[in-house]
């Protein structure tokens, strides 16, 4: 059994010079630094239809959507190699290998459950629907998708 005398205490003190004392293991963690559960996404694995923009881009060219989310969270504007990446791994079968590091990223750092299936197994077997979903939640949450198109120039005479 632990003496209490031997546990290592913890001291807040204040400008009011006021030092509480107590064993840290009697001291409870706040509510506020408490991790919440994860949140569900906020739409459907299977709810392309609610973006048919980015549904249909991703249907066709799975590698562009890839590099956009890529990018996004790798806070890289206007780079071609996350897609050029992507786009090269689909011809031996390893996208999901890659893509599914981007999804886990997006779970942590939104807080989301890891739903419908792992994030390997969701982008081995619904690899671009869980690109649209993934898209879907950076719109949600306002990251940047894509760059900006460059200023338009004119020729002087």
């Amino acid at each position: 059994m632990s003496n209490p005398e031997s546990s290592p205490v913890v001291s807040l003190g204040g400008k009011t010079g006021v030092t509480i004392s107590a064993p840290a293991s009697r001291l409870a963690t706040p509510p506020a630094l408490l991790p919440s559960a994860p949140q569900p996404w906020s739409t459907s694995i299977f709810a392309c239809y609610k973006d048919i923009g980015s549904c249909c881009w991703t249907m066709f060219c799975p590698a562009a959507t890839f590099g956009t989310l890529a990018n996004a969270l790798d806070n890289k504007k206007g780079t071609k190699a996350n897609c050029c990446t992507y786009f090269l791994r689909q011809f031996c079968c390893a996208t999901a290998s890659l893509s599914s590091k981007y999804r886990a990223r997006i779970r942590e750092k939104y807080n989301l459950m890891e739903k419908p299936l792992s994030d390997f197994a969701t982008h081995c077997f619904l690899p671009q629907c869980a690109l649209c979903q993934e898209y879907r939640e950076l719109k949600r949450f306002k990251v940047e998708l894509g760059s900006k198109a460059p200023p338009s120039q004119s020729m002087k005479k």
